[in-house]
């Protein structure tokens, strides 16, 4: 059996202890690497739910828009037998005042004529 010589002993426990302290240094900065993608875990997750919200937020923004906006008016439609009764008085008596426009002129040409 060989004899192991008390230089190659040190030597031996010298490097094991070296090891040891390479091994925990990389065991710590493999802890730090793992807490980092955990946050960076947290993070992206977080900024997925804020685009998720932020997405659908616009989607019924949008709908709202297309579908319950009048394009060319501006306003609201609102399905009311009330407001489309409403709707349609306005509307005739938009069409009376242009005839009533349209004979007053019509009147006015009379009196001038009258007048000459």
């Amino acid at each position: 059996m060989p004899d192991i010589k008390n230089e190659d002993l040190l030597s031996l426990h010298y490097q094991i202890e070296k090891a040891e302290v390479e091994q925990r240094k990389l065991e710590d900065l493999l802890n730090d690497k793992s807490a980092e993608l955990k946050r960076n875990r947290a993070s992206k997750f977080m900024f997925k739910v804020l685009c998720s919200v932020l997405l659908i937020t616009t989607l019924v923004l949008i709908m709202y828009l297309i579908f319950w906006v009048d394009n060319e008016k501006g306003t609201v439609i609102v399905e009311n037998k009330e407001f489309s009764s409403f709707q349609s008085e306005i509307n005739n008596l938009k069409t009376e005042l242009n005839a009533l426009k349209a004979d007053q002129s019509s009147v006015k040409e009379l009196k001038d004529l009258y007048l000459y």
